[in-house]
C-alpha cells in the first residue's frame, strides 16, 4: 500500500475515482468497461467516448492507463452484456418486450422459412460503433433457434440502447445523504406509468408512389395517420431525438422539431398527383421506449427477411372495398392475403403493438423489396367495372378504367406481373377501340359515336408510347399467333416489325405447351402428355390456353392431344372468346371446329364481351361450311352481338352471298341492329351488289317493306347506296326492285337531296336520278331547300353546273329563309359557284333574304373578302345598299371587325365613310363601340372620318369610347386625333360625366389630370360628375374626385340634392361611409323637399345606410366642437 501511495504521489498512477452509474443499467456500463479497458472511467474529467447506435450515444469514461488502441464494436459489447446477464441471472427492464419480440421473430421465421434460402439466418441491426467503420452488428441464428436464445440476444441489445438514452438523463445534483438511494428513486419515477406520455416517431421510408400505394392497399382500414415529414427548426411538432426510430439510420431525420401533414395515399393519386418522393413518411407513436425500440428491431428484422426472400408471398390478394355501398368509390379498397394476415395477427397476439403498428413493420420492408403478394385482384376489379360498359359498347368509360389500371401499374417495376398484365389489357382495349373506330367509319355511324372512340384511342396511345417496345412487339406477335392481327399505330409509327423468333418474358406466362400449339409452320413438334397435363388450362397474358392456340392454328393433332385430358373447352380469353371462337375466326379449319364440337362439347352460342358468337365469326369470314356445322350443332341463327348485328347482317356487310342465301330462309331478315338497320342496309352501305340482288329479288310486298325501312339516321337502303356512290345498286333498286326514287326521310330529303349534299360529289348518280330516273329536281325538304341548294352548300360545282345548265333546275328557288342558291354560295364562300351562277347562269344578284340582306352584305357578314371584291368590282354590287336597319355593307364590315374588307370598301370601292344607320351612327361610332383600335386609327388617320359626328343621342365616338371604358381609344382620340374634350350629348353630359357614371377610375384620372376636363361641369339636371359617380356606387372614383381632384362635396343639382343624397338613395353604403366618415359630407343636408340623405335611403328601404347615417356623429359638427 505504501508503494501504491508512492506511485500516486510521483504521478506514476492515479487514484481511483467514484463514478455515478445509471440505476438498472450497471451491467451495461460494466459490459462496455470490460470491452474497452481504455474506456474505464477512472477519471471522470477525461473526455468521454461515445457509443453510437441508431444515431443515439452512450457515454463511457476514458481510461488513463495504457491505451489498448481500439474501441469495442457494438456486437462485442452486446455479447459481453448477454454473458454477464447469464452469469448473474439479471433481467433488464426491457425483458418483457424482448421476449415478445423474440416470439414474433420466431413466428415470422417459421412462417416464411420456405421463402428464404436454406442455411443459418443472418440479419443486421443496422447500428455502427462510434468512430469506427465496422459493419453493423449482425445476428447469426440457426433455423432451429429457440425463443430463449433470441430473447437473450434481443434483451441485451435493447438494454444497451436504453442505457444510451437514460445515461444522458442523470440528475446533476443530489443531497448530502444516500445519493445512490435518491438516484434510484429518480429513475424509478421516470419509469412509472404516471409520467406524461411522450411522442415518438417511426420513420417508414421515402414517400415514393410505390410505398404510398402499398400502404393504402395493404394497411387495415382506419389505420393510424401516416404523415409527410419535413424538417423544420420552427416546426410545430416536437419529439426527443431518442424517440425517433426507423428508416435511414443515422441519415434519417434527427431533429427535435418537424412539421407533419397527413400523407396522400389514395390509389387515385398514386400516379397523377405531384409527390415529393424525397419526403419521408412517418407514423406517430405513444408507446413506451422499450416497445418502440422492439418494434424498430422487428422492422429491421423484416427488412433482412425481405431482402433474402427469393419470391413474393404467394396466395394472391383478396380485395375488400372500403365503402361497399358507394359504387363510385370502387377504387377505394384494401387488399388481403391470408398468409400475410396470419403473420400480422400472430405477431399482434404476442403483444408487440396494435395491429396497425405490426402492419407498418411488415408492409414497408416487403414493399421496398417487391415481395408483397401479387395484386391480381386489382386487375380483376378494373375488368369487373369496365365490363358493363363494354357490353353496351360504351368505349370511353372502359378506356378510362384501363388507363387508371395502367397508370397505377406504372408504380410497379416494369418487369412485374401486374405492369405487364395491365399493359396487355390496355393494348387489348386499344385494339378493340381501333377496330371499332374503323368499322363504324365503314358503316357510316354518326360522328358523335366515333369521336369519343378516337379520343380514347389517342389517350391510350399516348400512355403506351412510354412502354418498352420489346414488350409491345411481343404482344403484337402473340396477336399474330392468335390470327387477330391489327394495325397498331405505335408499332407502325416507330417503323418496327413483328416478324422473327420471339422469346417471351416470364410475365407473359407463355408455357412450352403454348409455344408448341402456337406453331403454324407444320413442324414436327410433339406435345408430350406431361406438358399437356401440366399446362392444360394454363393461361397466358391474353388469358389464352394452349387449346386456344391449337384451335386457331388448325392443329387437329394438338387439339386431339389436349382434349383427351379434358381441358376447359369454354376457357375465356381477355375478350371472353373461347377456343371455338378462335377456330371459327381462322378460316379453313373445318376439321378442328367439327372435332371441338363432337368431342369437346363447347358452348356453341358462347358470346364474348363484344357479344360476338362463333357463328358471327364464321359468317364474317365467309366460311359457309363452318356456318353449316355450327347451325347443325345448335347455333342460334338470330343471336345478336353487342351492336345488335346478326350473322346475316355480317354476311351481308362482308358480301358473302352463299352464307346470306343459306341463312336467309330461316333467319329473321327484318331484324334490326342497334342503328335500326337491316341486312339490306348494310349490304347497300358496303356496295355488295350480289347480296342486294339476292335480298331484293323483285318488286313485291317484301320489297315494299324494305323500301320503307329507315334506320335511326333516317335513311333507307336506296339512300345509303346513293350516298356511298354505288351506282349499280342505285340503278338496280330503282329500275328493277321498284324503290321510290323520291321517297323522303324524316327531314324531307329525297335521294337526290342526299346525293347532292354529299361532299364527295356523286355526279354520276345525280345524272342518273335526274336524267334517266326522272327524280324531282325541284323537291323541297323541311327547310324548303331544293337539291340545288344542297349542292351549293356542299360546294359541288359539277353538280351545280349540271342541275342548272343541263337539267334546268330553278336557280332562283327560295328556301324557308328566302335564300336562293346564290345567297347560300356567297354565305359559304364558294367563289367558283358564285361566279358561275352570276356570270353564266345570270342569277338574280338583287335578291334579299328574310333579313333584307343582299349578296354584298352576306359576303361581308361571313368575311368572304374575295367574293366581296368580285361582287363590287365585277358584278356591280351597290356598296351603299341599306338593310332594314339602314346599315350599309361598311357598317357591317366594321361591326365584324374585318379590317381588310373595311379598307377595300373605303379605299377601292369608295364606300360612304359618313353613312349613318338607323341610330345615326357612322362606321366610326361602331368601330369605337367594338373597341377595335386598328380600325379606329385607320378610319381617322387614313380615311379622315369625322371625329365629331353625332348619333341620335348627340354622342360623338369619343363619348362611346368612354362608355366602353376603352382607355387606349380615349387617349388616341383626344391626344392624337384632337377630339373635343368638351363635347356634350343630348343630356349635356361631358366625357367626364360618362366616365364617372361608368366608374372608370383610370379614364377619370386621365381626363382630369392630363386632358384638363372640367371637374364641376353640370349636365341638364345640374349634376356634376361627382353626383353621377356617387349614384353609380363607384367608391374608387368618388374617392379620387373628392380627395385628389378636389370636387365640390356639397354641389347641388336642380333638386338641391348633393352627391350624398344620390349615394344614399341608391343604397351604396360604402360610398356613403366614405363621403360622411372620411370626406366629411353633411349628412343633414336637405334638398328642395326638405329631405336628408337618410330620408331618401329610408324611402328606398336601404336599412343599412339609414342605420349608419343615424348613428354616426357629424364630422363637421365634431370639428366645430373641437
Amino acid at each position: 500500500m505504501a508503494a501504491l501511495r508512492a506511485w500516486v504521489r510521483r504521478g506514476l498512477a492515479q487514484p481511483l475515482q467514484r463514478v455515478r452509474l445509471t440505476p438498472e443499467h450497471e451491467l451495461e456500463w460494466f459490459a462496455m468497461a470490460l470491452g474497452d479497458f481504455d474506456g474505464i472511467p477512472w477519471q471522470p474529467d477525461r473526455s468521454p467516448k461515445e457509443y453510437g447506435e441508431q444515431g443515439q450515444t452512450t457515454r463511457a469514461g476514458v481510461n488513463s492507463m495504457k491505451n489498448s488502441g481500439g474501441n469495442p464494436t457494438t456486437h462485442s459489447v452486446m455479447v459481453t452484456r448477454r454473458t454477464l446477464c447469464e452469469l448473474t441471472g439479471w433481467q433488464g427492464q426491457a425483458s418483457a418486450e424482448a421476449l415478445t419480440l423474440a416470439r414474433a421473430i420466431k413466428m415470422t421465421m417459421d412462417a416464411l422459412s420456405s421463402y428464404v434460402p436454406q442455411g443459418d439466418f443472418t440479419w443486421s441491426l443496422g447500428a455502427r460503433s462510434a468512430g469506427h467503420e465496422n459493419k453493423p452488428p449482425e445476428f447469426y441464428w440457426t433455423r432451429d433457434v429457440i425463443v430463449e436464445t433470441l430473447w437473450k440476444d434481443i434483451e441485451a441489445m435493447i438494454s444497451l440502447r436504453l442505457y444510451s438514452v437514460y445515461s444522458q438523463k442523470q440528475p446533476s445534483q443530489y443531497g448530502s445523504k444516500s445519493t445512490q438511494t435518491q438516484r434510484r428513486k429518480y429513475y424509478a419515477q421516470l419509469r412509472t406509468t404516471e409520467k406524461p406520455v411522450e411522442r415518438g416517431l417511426r420513420l417508414i421510408g421515402p414517400g415514393t408512389r410505390a410505398l404510398r400505394r402499398d400502404l393504402a392497399w395493404w394497411m387495415p382500414p382506419d389505420a393510424a395517420r401516416i404523415l409527410d415529414i419535413k424538417e423544420d427548426e420552427n416546426g410545430t411538432m416536437v419529439v426527443e431525438n431518442h424517440r425517433i426510430v426507423g428508416y435511414g439510420g443515422q441519415q434519417g431525420i434527427r431533429v427535435a422539431r418537424y412539421n407533419g401533414t397527413e400523407a396522400s395515399l389514395s390509389p387515385d393519386n398514386a400516379y397523377d398527383c405531384e409527390i415529393e418522393e424525397s419526403t419521408l413518411l412517418a407514423s406517430e407513436s405513444y408507446d413506451s421506449l422499450e416497445l418502440l425500440y422492439a418494434q424498430d428491431m422487428f422492422t429491421k428484422f423484416m427488412q433482412s427477411v425481405a431482402e433474402k426472400m427469393t419470391r413474393a408471398i404467394e396466395g394472391g390478394s383478396n380485395l375488400r372495398p372500403k365503402d361497399s355501398s358507394n359504387m363510385r368509390a370502387w377504387k377505394c379498397f384494401t387488399l388481403h392475403n391470408d398468409r400475410l394476415s396470419k403473420i400480422a395477427q400472430d405477431i399482434h397476439n404476442c403483444g408487440l403493438g396494435n395491429i396497425h403498428q405490426i402492419y407498418l413493420s411488415i408492409i414497408q420492408p416487403l414493399s421496398t423489396e417487391h415481395k408483397l403478394p401479387e395484386p391480381d385482384s386489382v386487375i380483376t376489379l378494373a375488368r369487373k367495372h369496365a365490363k358493363p360498359h363494354e357490353l353496351l359498347q360504351h368505349f370511353a368509360e372502359p378506356s378510362e378504367i384501363y388507363l387508371w389500371l395502367f397508370r397505377t401499374a406504372n408504380t410497379f417495376p416494369r418487369k412485374s406481373s401486374i405492369f405487364v398484365k395491365a399493359t396487355a389489357i390496355l393494348m387489348e382495349n386499344l385494339r378493340t377501340v381501333t377496330l371499332t373506330s374503323k368499322l363504324r367509319e365503314a358503316q357510316c355511324y354518326p360522328e358523335k359515336k366515333i369521336h369519343p372512340i378516337r379520343m380514347a384511342k389517342l389517350d391510350m396511345e399516348e400512355e403506351l408510347e412510354r412502354v418498352d417496345r420489346t414488350l409491345l412487339i411481343c404482344l403484337m406477335r402473340l396477336y399474330k399467333k392468335q390470327r387477330r392481327q391489327w394495325e397498331c399505330d405505335i408499332i407502325q409509327g416507330a417503323g418496327l416489325t413483328i416478324e422473327g423468333h420471339t422469346i417471351y418474358p416470364d410475365p407473359l406466362n407463355s408455357t412450352p405447351a403454348h409455344r408448341i400449339c402456337q406453331d403454324d409452320e407444320d413442324r414436327d413438334l410433339y406435345l408430350i402428355p406431361q406438358l399437356a397435363v401440366r399446362y392444360l388450362d394454363w393461361k397466358d397474358i391474353h388469358d389464352c390456353t394452349p387449346l386456344h392456340y391449337a384451335a386457331v392454328n388448325g392443329r387437329e393433332f394438338y387439339v386431339r392431344s389436349l382434349l383427351q385430358f379434358q381441358p376447359d373447352v369454354n376457357a375465356r380469353d381477355l375478350r371472353d372468346w373461347t377456343p371455338l371462337h378462335y377456330a371459327c375466326n381462322a378460316c379453313s379449319h373445318l376439321s378442328v371446329v367439327q372435332y371441338l364440337l363432337d368431342k369437346g362439347r363447347p358452348e356453341v352460342n358462347a358470346q364474348g364481351i363484344d357479344g360476338v358468337a362463333p357463328l358471327h365469326l364464321a359468317a364474317m369470314n365467309g366460311d359457309i361450311e363452318t356456318v353449316q356445322i355450327l347451325i347443325r350443332a345448335g347455333a342460334a341463327l338470330d343471336i345478336q352481338d353487342a351492336s345488335g348485328t346478326t350473322a346475316l347482317h355480317w354476311a351481308a356487310f362482308k358480301g358473302h352471298e352463299a352464307i346470306v342465301e343459306y341463312l336467309y330462309e330461316d333467319s329473321n331478315e327484318k331484324l334490326l341492329d342497334k342503328n335500326g338497320r337491316t341486312a339490306l342496309h348494310l349490304a347497300a352501305i358496303a356496295g355488295k351488289e350480289n347480296v342486294v340482288r339476292f335480298l331484293v329479288p323483285c318488286s313485291d310486298e317484301q320489297t315494299n317493306a324494305d323500301m320503307d325501312t329507315f334506320d335511326r339516321l333516317g335513311y333507307n337502303p336506296l339512300h345509303w347506296a346513293a350516298m356511298r356512290g354505288h351506282e349499280a345498286i342505285v340503278r338496280y333498286l330503282v329500275n328493277e326492285a321498284g324503290f321510290n326514287k323520291d321517297t323522303t326521310n324524316p327531314q324531307g330529303n329525297t335521294t337526290l337531296h342526299l346525293v347532292a349534299s354529299d361532299m364527295e360529289g356523286q355526279e354520276a348518280i345525280v345524272r342518273y336520278l335526274v336524267g334517266e330516273a326522272g327524280a324531282n329536281k325541284e323537291a323541297k325538304n323541311n327547310n324548303g331547300c331544293t337539291p340545288l341548294h344542297n349542292a351549293v352548300r356542299s360546294g359541288n360545282e359539277a353538280i351545280v353546273r349540271y342541275l342548272v345548265g343541263e337539267a334546268g333546275a330553278n336557280k332562283e328557288a327560295e328556301n324557308n329563309n328566302l335564300c336562293t342558291p346564290l345567297q347560300i354560295a356567297v354565305e359559304h364562300g364558294n367563289e367558283a359557284i358564285v361566279r358561275y351562277l352570276i356570270s353564266e347562269a345570270s342569277a338574280d344578284t338583287k335578291a334579299e333574304d328574310c333579313d333584307q340582306q343582299m349578296l354584298l352584305k352576306i359576303a361581308v357578314k361571313y368575311g368572304n373578302e374575295d367574293i366581296v371584291q368580285y361582287l363590287v368590282a365585277e358584278a356591280g354590287a351597290n356598296t351603299e345598299a341599306r338593310d332594314y336597319y339602314k346599315w350599309t355593307p361598311l357598317h357591317l364590315a366594321v361591326e365584324q371587325e374585318n379590317e381588310a374588307i373595311v379598307r377595300y370598301l373605303i379605299g377601292e370601292a369608295r364606300a360612304d365613310l359618313e353613312a349613318k344607320n338607323e341610330d345615326q351612327q357612322t362606321p366610326l361610332h361602331l368601330a369605337v363601340r367594338q373597341g377595335n383600335e386598328a380600325i379606329v386609327r385607320y378610319l381617322i388617320g387614313e380615311a379622315r372620318a369625322d371625329l365629331e359626328a353625332k348619333d341620335e343621342y348627340q354622342q360623338t365616338p369619343l363619348h362611346l369610347a368612354v362608355e366602353q371604358r376603352n382607355e387606349a381609344i380615349v387617349r388616341y382620340l383626344i391626344s392624337e386625333a384632337g377630339g373635343n374634350l368638351k363635347a356634350r350629348d343630348i343630356l349635356q353630359q361631358t366625357l367626364l360625366h360618362h366616365a364617372a357614371m361608368e366608374g372608370s377610375e383610370d379614364i377619370v384620372r386621365y381626363l382630369i389630370s392630363e386632358a384638363g376636363a372640367d371637374l364641376e361641369a353640370k349636365d341638364e339636371y345640374q349634376q356634376t360628375p361627382l353626383h353621377l359617380a356617387a349614384m353609380a356606387g363607384s367608391r374608387a372614383t368618388v374617392r379620387y374626385l373628392v380627395s385628389k381632384a378636389g370636387a365640390d362635396l356639397e354641389a347641388q343639382d336642380y333638386k338641391q340634392q348633393t352627391p350624398l343624397h344620390w349615394a344614399a338613395y341608391a343604397g351604396h353604403e360604402a360610398v356613403v361611409r366614405y363621403l360622411v366618415g372620411r370626406a366629411g359630407a353633411n349628412k343633414e343636408a336637405r334638398d328642395c323637399f326638405n329631405k336628408t340623405p337618410a330620408h331618401l335611403a329610408a324611402e328606398r328601404g336601404h336599412e343599412d345606410v339609414v342605420e349608419y347615417l343615424n348613428n354616426i356623429e357629424d364630422k363637421k359638427a365634431t370639428k366645430g366642437a373641437n
